[in-house]
């Protein structure tokens, strides 16, 4: 995965982790085990026919999005000049023609000074306006400049194109704003390409614009390296105050609504300590309460020690021939409120068919037994 890319939850938009450092990040936990038939294999029982499944992990739909790592980003109209400014102050090559959108995918190029340290510059594809609301591919191209510790803005002051050079300032400067707030406050210099094919009253009439705003401006021809060299010192004397490259940080989960707490129930014939095994096996496995109930009271009376005429056992009557002989209280509990889970979700959540199916064995259409559990399960929701 490229470094500086956001991941995040493609449902909710949340970040859940910036892949800008070497760290390992997990994004979705694995579930927990299963034991096999051979766990509960014994000297008499040698082939069970049973099984404890497993839970199953995390899942997440996930929106991978790249923001470049970058301590400057060019922007501007296309077509003013950035790849050519990138491309003789860099070792970086970028295409470069009288036409726009040459550069449609960000060129990144090392600038290495020589009384400084060496940075990073992204020549970040032409904007146009609207690019705040994806015209022009704008929000592919914006997403880069979030990261950059500051921007260069660069201007075409000779207007070769019939633009008003103010008017193109204002408009990039604009369209930054509206695409993250953040990015009106980024520092930024002023390049004004192109001197050579305009006067120099109005490359001075651009200046006193640009600095009126509060903005430093400098007159340059990238094509022939001119004036350039002031442009980078200023660049490199900015970062060296700066902070580093942005980091995102994971963005907490939304609360959900605070769960039920279990509160001991008299009315339970159960001790507190198998009423919250219960409890817990519900939640765990999303299983209401009171149906639980309803099942244990038309399975056993809530008798521990009850065993049917054909040997099923326990608080949940469970059939040892497809689960193990010797569970104690809690793990009877346990085992069939997974199994209950497990029809009501084998028949999407249709009650009286996976009771059904919890005591035949599959769904008969017999609803009898469905709507004792079902009746008894009402009680205890009045209750």
């Amino acid at each position: 995965m490229p470094r500086g890319t956001l991941i995040r939850n493609a449902e909710t938009g949340r970040i859940m982790a910036d892949m800008s450092t070497d760290e390992d990040v997990v994004i979705a936990k694995g579930g927990r085990g299963g034991w096999g038939n051979t766990h509960f294999a014994s000297p008499t029982r040698q082939t069970p026919r049973f099984a404890k499944p497993g839970t199953p992990g995390e899942a997440f739909e996930l929106q991978l999005e790249l923001k470049l790592l970058a301590d400057v980003g060019l922007v501007g109209f296309p077509n003013v000049g950035k790849s050519t400014l990138v491309s003789v102050v860099s070792e970086a090559k970028p295409n470069i023609a009288n036409y726009h959108f040459t550069t449609i995918t960000p060129v990144l190029g090392v600038v290495h000074m020589p009384n400084a340290p060496s940075f990073v510059m992204a020549d970040i594809p032409g904007l146009i306006e609207g690019a705040w609301q994806g015209v022009g591919l704008g929000h592919q191209f914006l997403r880069h400049v979030e990261r950059c510790r500051m921007l260069i803005h660069i201007v075409d002051v000779s207007g070769s194109e019939g633009r008003d050079p103010k008017e193109d300032f204002r408009i990039i400067n604009e369209e930054l704003r509206k695409f993250n707030p953040d990015l009106a406050n980024r520092p930024m210099l002023v390049a004004g390409n192109k001197c050579d094919l305009t006067t120099d009253e109005q490359v001075e009439d651009f200046r006193k614009f640009v600095e009126e705003q509060g903005y430093e401006f400098f007159p340059i021809m990238a094509a022939i390296r001119y004036d350039v060299d002031p442009l980078l010192n200023k660049t490199a004397e900015m970062l060296s105050t700066l902070p580093p490259v942005a980091h995102f940080e994971p963005e907490p989960e939304p609360e959900e609504p605070a769960a039920e707490v279990f509160a001991f129930r008299e009315d339970v014939p159960l001790s507190a300590e198998l009423q919250e095994v219960l409890w817990d096996a519900c939640q765990e496995h999303k299983v209401e309460y009171a149906l639980a109930l309803g099942l244990i009271e038309t399975e056993s009376s809530f008798n521990t020690e009850a065993v049917s005429y054909v040997g099923c056992y326990g608080l949940m009557q469970l059939n040892p021939d497809y689960f193990p002989a010797d569970l104690s209280p809690a793990e009877n509990i346990q085992y069939g409120v997974a199994f209950i889970a497990e029809k009501l979700d084998q028949y999407a959540g249709n009650v009286g068919a996976a009771l059904t199916a919890y005591n035949a064995g599959h769904d008969t259409g017999n609803r009898e037994y469905a709507e004792k559990v079902m009746e008894a399960a009402e009680r205890w929701r009045e209750e």
